[in-house]
């Protein structure tokens, strides 16, 4: 099965995450949604270092290691431009 990174940001919008970029200036971080928990591992070179990304479910933990998390920061990206793209008046 493809991993789909929008899919999986908008299915974890509202769940609790946890953030490690392994690095040693950035500690690690807890977020409500999974878009905030990646947007803080964006900010802090995540996109370049190591990350990992883990969604905490009731049963179980979803962990996103580097590459997962690389594919979800260029489309939280992909995301943010869209939203940001003035919408063209209705002809």
């Amino acid at each position: 099965m493809a991993f789909d990174p929008a899919k999986t940001l908008s299915s974890y919008g509202e769940t609790p995450c946890s953030v490690q970029v392994w690095s040693a200036e950035t500690m690690s971080a807890e977020f409500n949604s999974l878009p905030d928990a990646v947007a803080f591992a964006k900010q802090h070179n995540g996109k370049w270092n190591d990350v990992e990304i883990t969604v905490h479910l009731k049963r179980e933990d979803i962990v996103y290691g580097s590459d997962k998390c690389h594919m979800m920061i260029d489309a939280f990206e992909r995301m943010q431009k869209q939203t940001a793209a003035p919408s063209r008046p209705a002809d």
